[in-house]
C-alpha cells in the first residue's frame, strides 16, 4: 500500500512531497519526505529524507541501514 501527498496550494514556489509505502504481509515501510523550493523559471533547490524500516529479510528492513538526507540543485532548460 501507498499513499503520495504533494501540493503546491499552501504557497506557489513551495512544493512538499511525502510518500509512505508499507508492506501489508510484514512489518515493513518506507517514507520519503522532500521540500522542492522554485527559486524562479529554471531553477529548483530541493532537501528530502528516505527512512527505511523493517526486518533484515524484508524489501524494505533489507535498506534499513541506508536512510539518507540529501539535497539537490536543479536546472531546468
Amino acid at each position: 500500500v501507498s499513499f503520495l501527498f504533494s501540493t503546491q496550494a499552501w504557497h506557489p514556489r513551495l512544493e512538499p512531497e511525502l510518500l509512505v509505502a508499507r508492506n501489508l504481509n510484514r512489518n515493513d515501510w518506507s517514507a520519503q519526505f522532500k521540500l522542492t523550493w522554485k527559486m524562479d523559471g529554471n531553477w529548483r533547490l530541493a532537501t528530502g529524507v528516505d527512512i527505511f524500516e523493517g526486518p533484515a529479510d524484508s524489501l524494505y528492513g533489507a535498506y534499513d541501514n541506508n536512510d539518507r538526507v540529501y539535497t539537490e540543485v536543479r536546472y531546468v532548460f
